[in-house]
């Protein structure tokens, strides 16, 4: 692993150095801009060029959390009639936390309090919004190895190919769910105080167009 980070950029390198524990790591993926585009490219790419939507985010961190010796681990958040979204998990004194790359002020950082997988997912759920200001958080899986087996054909660490199948295949990963798609239709919009201020900041070419 260490031979492959000499084939990064001196840029990329001195992040590595300095990006050493998950507060760090999250106030650099606020500094990256959003990418809109449905390809995913590897850490390496992300951290070569600044740029990243929530699933390279995701692959950054897990990549970062490696390097200091915690295992890359990720959640996969499913969505109804909006995007969904990757996190990457760590722990601390046995409570979980995450670390988000997001297009929306609200569904970022999570601090290491939580005592279950579920209760992270239930975190988000009361602002997990579409630009309609409807709840659209339906289930999760979780956590996710990226170093088990199933995903060694994708090199998310250092790798130029488009991993965009590796997300997908999140898919096939069985998911606990938190409420219905027959339900979730059914609960009422956000205020509109909180809708608008779920989404300050985003890059509008980037939400899902409800």
């Amino acid at each position: 692993m260490g031979r492959k980070i000499s084939y990064m950029n001196k840029q990329a390198r001195a992040l590595i150095r300095k990006l050493n524990t998950p507060v760090k790591i999250q106030e650099y993926l606020y500094t990256v801009k959003y990418n809109p585009d449905n390809s995913a490219r590897s850490a390496r790419r992300v951290l070569e060029t600044g740029k990243g939507h929530c699933f390279e985010g995701a692959m950054v961190a897990a990549f970062l959390l490696e390097q200091i010796g915690q295992r890359p681990l990720v959640m996969d958040l499913r969505a109804h009639n909006d995007d969904d979204h990757v996190v990457t998990l760590f722990k601390e004194k046995g409570k979980w936390g995450a670390i988000s790359k997001t297009n929306t002020a609200v569904l970022g950082y999570r601090v290491p309090i939580h005592r279950s997988l579920r209760e992270i997912a239930l975190s988000y759920f009361p602002v997990y919004l579409n630009i309609k200001g409807r709840m659209t958080l339906v289930d999760f899986a979780g956590p996710i190895n990226l170093a088990s087996a199933r995903f060694k054909k994708w090199d998310w660490r250092y790798g130029d190919e488009n991993c965009e199948d590796m997300g997908i295949s999140f898919n096939k990963i069985r998911h606990q769910q938190l409420i219905s798609r027959k339900d979730i239709v059914k609960l009422p919009k956000a205020h509109d105080i909180v809708a608008k201020a779920a989404l300050l900041g985003a890059l509008r070419s980037g939400l899902y167009q409800a």
